[in-house]
């Protein structure tokens, strides 16, 4: 796969044994790994929060196809962005009691 970060910031983020790394100009490198399970694999791309192409195997690709889907579906039926917003306004309400709490002892 092809991952759009610096080759040395890409291996901080695998161990070494488990990934082979290659420097493909300043801001990508190519990278080969492998893993028991090609789903952990797609979940652990998924969070590394780098831009990215799989090239091999296909059934790694349609695994992030479908986990994009369902990520996709989940956030829809949570309000999408909007949640994100009344989650935000919730968690500064909660700070600002606490710093009131803290305040008042």
């Amino acid at each position: 796969m092809t991952i759009h970060a610096p080759a040395a910031e890409v291996l901080r983020r695998f161990s070494r044994l488990a990934v082979h790394v290659e420097p493909r100009g300043e801001k990508k490198c190519l990278v080969q790994t492998g893993a028991g399970r090609l789903d952990g694999i797609a979940l652990y791309l998924a969070l590394l929060g780098y831009e990215l192409e799989v090239h091999e195997p296909k059934e790694l690709v349609d695994l992030m196809q479908s986990l994009s889907e369902r990520l996709a579906r989940a956030a829809a039926r949570s309000g999408g962005r909007g949640s994100r917003t009344r989650l935000d306004s919730a968690r500064r309400a909660r700070v600002r009691g606490r710093r009131e709490n803290e305040m008042a002892r």
